[in-house]
């Protein structure tokens, strides 16, 4: 997908630039609420949950907003956790034709929607673009770099990426985007706004969540306090994230001596190997034994988690 989005999807970006007006619906001025919004995230699970603070923002700014979330089906177990979110578009990223099929898809429901707005969190992904631009949004807003300025050419309001700030609030300045003044330049100009001090409730573990999860670490005789580690990481940044085998194993060793608490090990079915090579014997592995909604459970009860900056993380911190 990363070939196609950067040798097809440079091309038809230059082309859509040429029909931009034919496919998108004007502006209607700064008139009127904010009726229906499209927030676009592919990539990254715990960037998702980064972008809690400005899901927070934009419904305390735009109470009465649908929420509508396009991303990859990985996705969709969490966004279904969040409270705010109205509605999963999914793409089916599993295969070419898959791909191909449940775009088109999402682009008939995207058209249906009209949304007045798109905020697209991608970072200078042209099928990210695409897709923005071919929903009819007649605000778009993404991360602009001259870098990418194809991918910048396509926004209404372009939000500049400042890497020395945390990607939290980089995403916050997409909620200034919808009410801040835009420059000849299409730039948003407004300052960085401070992160919300709470966004507890937007993750919300059911009952059916916890009793699962129950239930499994009864099955393995956990009981009382337990500490969570997570290992592994998306394959598209392990080259850069996974810690040694050797220190995970060091770690739980120190961590079982001092605490004297189970250590629990979580990750997906296809990763259980690499699970028990790293934490073996001395954590429970507990990789493709959870459901996602159980292992969201499992982490909001541990008393601390050890995980690489991958979703589990980002989960822990809500």
């Amino acid at each position: 997908m990363v070939w196609l989005d950067k040798w097809l999807g440079r091309p038809l970006v230059v082309l859509l630039r040429l029909f931009m007006s034919a496919v998108t619906r004007p502006r209607a001025g700064d008139a009127g609420p904010l009726r229906k919004l499209v927030i676009a995230k592919f990539l990254g699970m715990g960037s998702i949950v980064e972008a809690m603070p400005l899901v927070a923002r934009l419904k305390a700014d735009h109470p009465d907003v649908k929420m509508i979330f396009l991303t990859f089906a990985g996705n969709a177990p969490l966004l279904r956790l969040i409270s705010a979110v109205d509605e999963i578009v999914i793409i089916d990223a599993s295969g070419f034709i898959a791909f191909t099929l449940s775009s088109l898809r999402a682009l008939w429901r995207l058209r249906t929607i009209a949304p007045d707005a798109v905020l697209t969190l991608e970072f200078f992904s042209r099928y990210a673009a695409l897709m923005s631009v071919l929903s009819g949004a007649p605000v778009r807003v993404g991360f602009h770099a001259v870098s990418a300025a194809d991918v910048g050419s396509v926004w209404t309001h372009r939000v500049h990426l400042i890497q020395q700030k945390h990607i939290s609030e980089n995403f916050l300045v997409f909620s200034e985007a919808l009410k801040s003044p835009v420059g000849q330049d299409g730039i948003i100009k407004s300052r960085m706004p401070r992160l919300p001090t709470d966004t507890r409730g937007l993750i919300e573990l059911s009952d059916d969540m916890v009793r699962e999860s129950k239930a499994v670490l009864l099955r393995h005789g956990v009981q009382g306090s337990y500490i969570v580690l997570s290992p592994t990481c998306s394959p598209f940044s392990r080259d850069l994230k996974l810690w040694p085998d050797a220190h995970w194993n060091k770690l739980a060793a120190i961590l079982k001596e001092q605490t004297g608490m189970r250590l629990l090990a979580t990750g997906r079915k296809q990763e259980r190997g690499m699970v028990e090579r790293a934490l073996a014997p001395h954590a429970l592995n507990l990789a493709g034994e959870l459901s996602f909604e159980a292992m969201v459970s499992v982490l909001a009860g541990a008393r601390l988690v050890v995980s690489l900056d991958s979703g589990p993380a980002h989960l822990a911190s809500f």
